[in-house]
């Protein structure tokens, strides 16, 4: 028998060494008629079978096939009067590779016709030929094939599998991920029905199971290059690859050249690929040993279950032939093949399917044996009167002998070499456990597969049975890549560093309003308007207890929610109050000094506070309208514009190294806010404009006892800076945890500061070095505008002009000896002074010193003390002035 298995495959490899695949039969009908007594009929079967194909290789199969017949032909109870062959043909796994071995190298191929088929090699070469089979009658076994579309009866009427469907491994799949607590994996599947219906399968459990995936299809023309540059998601670590073995060595080797594999990735294929399919050389730029760098660890899965090659227990087929020695059968089949075949496990698979065939052609015998049935079957084969029917009187156009072989096909059951060999209504073989391996290097340094559970259908679960996870992952579950959501806080520097500033600047605006409070009757502290004072410290307490409201590192979103409704109101009523109340002070300096009339309306503090109070009062409508507004809005989440959402921070980039970390921030960022915001800023930004007008107005203003006017305009140049960068900052920065607050903090921090630091320093300064006011109207500094306070250029032209005039009179008077003052008597009783500027004759004018008083009152809101209608030069001594009293009195 091994020669003739030999001179059979030299047959075969020289046609296929010539590019031609002849058909070639086996075993040769001369090795069969001596083994019983008499003769024996031939039946022929077509076996289909890929060799050397791109897609799969199924051709070691033979050996299955090889090992049945040499049992069957030999055993003379077993279809006594017949023998069974085969002739062989190529379906290169392909659709028309598939039809042409069916039709040219079979249906049509010199000889008697063929009572059925086994192949075609794979799924997609029986898909096509299974569909037709059945208009000529055969009935058709695959022992390769598990194509999901195979199971549809009305189009495959005359087909049986022996593999369990493609689409139960969907339920293996589903049961490892959810064992191993995966929810988050990749799909790479080749688009051929084989894979998609099975990935559609699984696809429908991963959603039940709440399990994300990210699905990449390719086709089998384009191959893994129609994945592009990244055929992985490398945001996800459990990659299932679902594919022929030829793109699967792509992949791996793609997979090789990125690192997807332990301890970061974990792939998992199905286990149907050929022994060594990874040390294939099909001209990918990885070695062997790269292949198994990727593979060892990973997990293959398998809808059906290959005999245990190590098993010595008596797991047979009817014939009695034990695992052991089947497997040693198989490999001498194997080891005369000439053609560098590698065995196959599907070999097992196809002896089944053999003695599948078998046992129906010989229940049918049994039939046909029936006096009455063969009658029949002659009748409807047209055989002439008296002559019994056989199974050699076969042909594609008639029926009537398929239906019975059909029948008996369809009531299979027996206990073949790969386990219960039973088919549903659908003519594919029930089979309750899919199988899951891990490739492991063993003592020896080979890599292989070994099994590491079962998945058994106990037909309402898929129970996972097998090693502990210890066993599998000594190191730990592999993490699936699922990002870890992690809620970003600010950083605890940040909130340290901020915290003492804020409270140090708490502090600080503290000892200011008790010093205003101790002091408010020290004449430098009332000039300055106390109570005003008041407000600024009030204000900038707000303004620095707001930043413990940025740096609170908080979690939880309804207390994010709270702090950023919050926010605006402490910033807006702080602002108002702290910086509002030196607009309104610049306000009244700029009035007091463009309107230097002495008996100008003072402007009372009462006044002040009105104003201070109006422009809180806008705020609150402000921030009112927008709470009334975003509490109604009712978003696609079921919250309110008032709650923080979370969105993924721009400052915090995910973390990719181990485990994957996303970092989220809450914020409360919505249209109504911004445009809030917005009004919020630029009613801020016009207030600012008005005290840089002011600001400008008084900028040489140096009067004693006004010095903080001066701070105060300095104060405004930088918090209308601070405003400007806030402002862009909030637009801009408001996704950065940390840089936001630290910007807006700083901003504050130093706004804040200034303005406690120029209104209230000075006046501690001040104050320390006049406790009494005593030096408050010294007038040698004194300016405003650069014009004196009491206007000198107009007293000391008046003056000096009335001396002139006086001079004159006296020389008239000498030169005429006294006659000419009667003359003059009643002729000048008012005195015209020619000069540009006369001296108005109710309004009194004042002194340097008292003018400068008086209007030191009035921006201190205190009414100015009466003094009598007369002129005093600033700069005459007290007996100047009662000469000039004197010499006016004569004049």
């Amino acid at each position: 028998m091994k020669t003739v298995s030999l001179l059979l495959l030299v047959s075969l490899a020289s046609s296929c060494l010539a590019g031609v695949f002849s058909p070639i039969t086996y075993p040769n009908t001369s090795n069969t008629s001596n083994t019983c007594a008499g003769t024996r009929i031939p039946l022929y079967f077509g076996l289909l079978m890929s060799f050397d194909a791109e897609q799969f290789d199924g051709s070691g199969a033979i050996a299955g096939v090889n090992v049945a017949l040499d049992r069957i032909n030999r055993n003379c109870t077993l279809l006594p009067g017949y023998s069974l062959h085969y002739t062989v043909a190529n379906s290169r796994c392909t659709r028309t590779g598939g039809l042409d071995a069916l039709f040219e190298d079979t249906i049509f191929s010199p000889g008697p016709d063929k009572i059925a088929v086994i192949g075609s090699g794979c799924s997609l070469a029986t898909e096509p030929t299974a569909e037709v089979s059945h208009y000529y009658n055969i009935s058709h076994l695959s022992c390769v094939s598990s194509s999901p579309d195979l199971t549809n009866r009305n189009r495959f009427r005359n087909y049986f599998q022996l593999l369990n469907s493609e689409v139960t491994i969907a339920h293996a799949y589903f049961a490892v991920i959810q064992e191993y607590g995966w929810s988050h994996v990749s799909l790479i599947v080749q688009n051929e029905n084989l894979f998609t219906e099975t990935i559609d399968i699984l696809k429908q459990l991963l959603r039940a199971g709440g399990v994300s995936y990210d699905e990449r299809l390719f086709s089998s023309e384009g191959g893994v290059a129609d994945l592009g540059d990244e055929p992985f998601n490398m945001d996800r670590r459990i990659h299932l690859i679902m594919c022929y073995a030829s793109h699967a060595r792509q992949l791996m080797c793609e997979a090789h050249s990125r690192d997807v594999y332990l301890p970061r990735h974990v792939l998992l294929t199905p286990a149907w690929y050929d022994a060594n399919w990874w040390r294939v050389n099909d001209n990918t730029t990885c070695t062997p040993d790269d292949m198994e760098t990727v593979l060892i660890n990973s997990l293959a899965f398998l809808h059906f279950n290959f005999l245990d090659r190590n098993d010595t227990s008596n797991i047979t087929s009817e014939d009695g032939l034990t695992a052991t020695k089947y497997l040693k059968r198989e490999n001498e089949q194997i080891g005369i093949l000439p053609l560098n075949l590698t065995s196959s496990d599907y070999a097992q698979y196809c002896y089944d399917a053999t003695w599948t065939l078998l046992y129906a052609l010989q229940n049918t015998l049994e039939d046909i044996a029936d006096n009455s049935i063969n009658g029949n079957l002659s009748e409807a084969y047209g055989l002439p009167s008296g002559e019994t029917f056989t199974l050699s009187n076969f042909t594609y156009d008639n029926n009537a002998l398929s239906r019975i072989i059909f029948r008996h096909l369809n009531n299979t059951s027996f206990n073949g070499i790969t386990g219960k060999v039973q088919f549903n209504s659908e003519g594919i073989r029930e089979v309750t456990k899919l199988f899951i391996f891990q490739f492991r290097k063993n003592s020896s340094g080979f890599v292989n597969w070994v099994e590491i559970g079962e998945v058994t259908n106990n037909d309402t679960d898929y129970i996972l049975t097998g090693e502990g996870v210890d066993t599998v992952w000594p190191d730990g579950i592999p993490y699936d890549g699922i990002p870890l959501n992690a809620t970003a806080t600010v950083h605890p520097a940040v909130t340290s560093v901020y915290f003492l500033l804020a409270t140090a600047g708490i502090a600080f605006a503290v000892v200011c309003i008790v010093f205003n409070f101790v002091f408010r009757k020290r004449k430098l502290i009332r000039l300055t308007s106390p109570n005003l004072n008041l407000l600024i410290g009030i204000g900038a307490i707000i303004l620095y207890f707001n930043l413990y409201l940025f740096i609170f590192p908080v979690e939880d979103p309804i207390v994010v929610s709270v702090l950023c409704n919050l926010i605006p109101w402490f910033t807006a009523i702080g602002y108002s109050l702290c910086y509002g109340t030196i607009v309104v002070k610049m306000t009244r300096v700029y009035y007091i000094f463009n309107n230097p009339t002495p008996k100008k309306a003072k402007v009372k503090d009462w006044k002040l506070f009105l104003g201070v109070f109006a422009l809180v009062v806008i705020d609150v409508v402000i921030l009112t309208v927008y709470m009334i507004v975003e509490g109604s809005n009712i978003y696609p989440d079921g919250m309110t514009g008032l709650h923080a959402c979370r969105v993924i921070s721009r400052e915090f980039p995910e973390q990719t190294e181990g485990e994957i970390i996303r970092f989220f921030i809450y914020v409360c960022r919505t249209q109504a806010r911004d445009i809030m915001l917005g009004v919020l800023y630029g009613y801020k930004a016009l207030l600012q404009v008005i005290a840089l007008i002011f600001s400008f107005s008084i900028r040489k203003v140096k009067v004693k006892g006004l010095d903080d006017a001066i701070f105060i305009a300095g104060s405004i140049y930088v918090s209308s800076i601070v405003l400007a960068v806030i402002f862009v900052c909030t637009y801009t920065l408001a996704d950065f945890l940390n840089i936001f607050p630290v910007v807006f903090c700083t901003g504050f921090l130093i706004g804040t500061s200034v303005i406690l630091g120029l209104v209230f320093i000075p006046l501690m300064v001040g104050l320390y070095k006049d406790p009494e006011g005593d030096t408050i109207f010294d007038n040698s500094k004194s300016t405003a505008g650069g014009t004196t306070v009491m206007n000198n250029n107009l007293q000391t032209r008046t003056i000096e002009g009335l001396k002139g005039r006086v001079t004159e009179l006296e020389a008239i008077v000498a030169s005429t000896g006294g006659g000419l003052a009667h003359s003059l008597n009643g002729q000048y009783s008012v005195i015209e002074v020619e000069s540009s500027t006369s001296i108005p004759t109710q309004a009194p004018v004042m002194t340097h010193d008292e003018r400068r008083e008086d209007m030191l009152h009035q921006i201190a809101g205190e009414a100015p003390r009466e003094r009598t209608n007369t002129i005093w030069d600033n700069e005459d001594s007290g007996e100047e002035k009662e000469k000039k009293t004197s010499d006016n009195s004569s004049v």
